[in-house]
């Protein structure tokens, strides 16, 4: 891969220091072929829940409960559900992006719900789209 790949992503739930242990994995494969690592674009994908402030984003977390399928959310509590994933009030969503891009990620791909390709309310999207201006 370190010799041919164009973009390495990883996701649905990543912190930065798991970000950083996998990109040391993916720097020394690029070493060991003579390849620069910073030539390969970097993705995240992450599940994302974006609230006005912490009683909008608890209200809107008991709705994603209810939307996503049995099981998936059960034993996830709000303060669990951020751990690795990009959820908070709009200011705290603008830090975690920064860092993302402080980390060389050139692109997040955002997982509006708790599983893959699932998506909220047109108004979760909305919210989440003004923490990404």
């Amino acid at each position: 891969m370190a010799r041919h790949a164009d973009g390495w992503n990883i996701a649905w739930s990543v912190t930065p220091e798991v970000y950083r242990q996998r990109v040391a994995v993916l720097e020394t494969a690029c070493d060991r072929v003579g390849r620069d690592g910073t030539t390969i674009a970097r993705s995240v994908g992450l599940y994302t829940l974006v609230g006005e402030d912490e009683a909008d984003l608890r209200r809107r977390f008991d709705r994603l409960r209810q939307q996503s399928p049995p099981g998936v959310l059960d034993q996830y509590s709000l303060d669990e559900w951020r751990q690795g994933r990009l959820v908070g009030t709009v200011e705290h969503v603008r830090e975690q992006v920064g860092t993302w891009a402080d980390l060389g990620v050139s692109h997040l791909i955002i997982g509006p719900g708790a599983v893959p390709f699932q998506a909220t309310t047109t108004d979760d999207l909305e919210l989440v789209a003004s923490a990404l201006e």
